[in-house]
C-alpha cells in the first residue's frame, strides 16, 4: 500500500518539534469531543422529556435544542417511543428527519481535487489522497505502477472520480474492485482493450456512472415487444456513504 511519504534524517528534529507543538492541541481537541459526547448523552434525554412539557413554548424549545445539537444527537434518541405522547412522537420524528438530512448532506458533499502541480503518477495520487483520504494500493500494478512516470495534469479542479480516471488513463491503470477496502483502491495494469475511463463515464458529485452492456431486441412481427436493455455501473467514493 502506498501513501507516498518522503523521509529524511534532517527532517527528524523538525518533526519532533512539530509533534511537541501540535500534540497538546490534538489532545485538547480529542478531550473537547469526548466532553461534547458526554454532554449530549446527559442532555438529550432531558430535552426528550421536555417534548411532553405542559407549556407549548417549552416543547418547541426542546425540539429546537435537539435539532440544533445536530446529527451527533441522533445516537442518543430513543428507539422505543411508547412513553411519549403523539405530539412528542411527531416532534421527535421531525428531529430524526432533520438529522438524517444533515448526515446525507455531509456525506455526499463533493470535494474538488487540484492536480495542477502534479508532474508524476506519485504526485498525482498523493494529491488525490490528501483531499479525499482514499489511498492507493499499487502492489499488483507491476511496471504500470511506476510512480515516477510523468503525467499531464488538468488545469481545472476535478471531483474525486474524474481526477482518478484522468490519472489512470494516462498511466494505463485500472481498478480491481475485488481488492482494496473502504479507504483503499487497488490499482492494476489495464487490459489492452479497455476504453478510456474518462470517455466511458459520467460524473455526478461523488458518483461515477458507466454503461457496460447494451442489448437490443427487435421483434419484427410485433414491434411493440421490441426492447433495449442497458447495464450501468454506479460507483461512489469508497469512504463516503451515499
Amino acid at each position: 500500500m502506498h501513501r507516498f511519504h518522503v523521509a529524511h534524517q534532517r527532517l527528524v528534529p523538525i518533526a519532533v518539534t512539530l509533534l511537541a507543538f501540535f500534540l497538546p492541541a490534538l489532545t485538547a481537541s480529542h478531550t473537547r469531543a469526548q466532553e461534547s459526547a458526554e454532554t449530549l448523552e446527559l442532555e438529550v434525554p432531558l430535552w426528550i422529556a421536555e417534548l411532553d412539557a405542559d407549556e407549548a413554548q417549552t416543547r418547541r424549545a426542546a425540539e429546537k435544542k435537539l435539532i440544533d445539537a445536530g446529527p451527533d444527537a441522533s445516537d442518543y434518541l430513543p428507539a422505543i417511543l411508547d412513553d411519549l405522547s403523539i405530539e412528542a412522537r411527531e416532534r421527535l420524528n421531525r428531529v430524526r428527519a432533520e438529522c438524517a438530512k444533515r448526515k446525507s448532506e455531509t456525506h455526499v458533499e463533493t470535494q474538488l481535487i487540484r492536480l495542477q502541480n502534479a508532474k508524476t503518477l506519485g504526485e498525482a495520487l498523493e494529491a488525490i489522497s490528501t483531499v479525499s483520504e482514499v489511498e492507493f494500493d499499487l502492489d499488483s500494478a507491476g511496471a504500470a505502477g511506476d510512480l515516477t512516470q510523468t503525467i499531464q495534469a488538468p488545469r481545472s479542479p476535478l471531483n474525486f472520480w474524474h481526477a482518478v480516471d484522468h490519472v489512470l488513463d494516462q498511466a494505463k491503470l485500472d481498478i480491481n474492485f475485488y481488492g482494496g477496502d473502504r479507504t483503499t483502491l487497488m490499482l492494476i495494469a489495464r487490459d489492452e482493450n479497455r476504453p478510456s475511463r474518462v470517455e466511458s463515464a459520467a460524473y455526478v458529485g461523488i458518483y461515477r456512472l458507466e454503461p457496460t452492456v447494451v442489448t437490443a431486441r427487435r421483434v419484427l412481427r410485433s414491434p411493440e415487444l421490441s426492447s433495449m436493455n442497458l447495464n450501468l455501473t454506479i460507483e461512489w467514493q469508497p469512504n463516503r456513504t451515499p
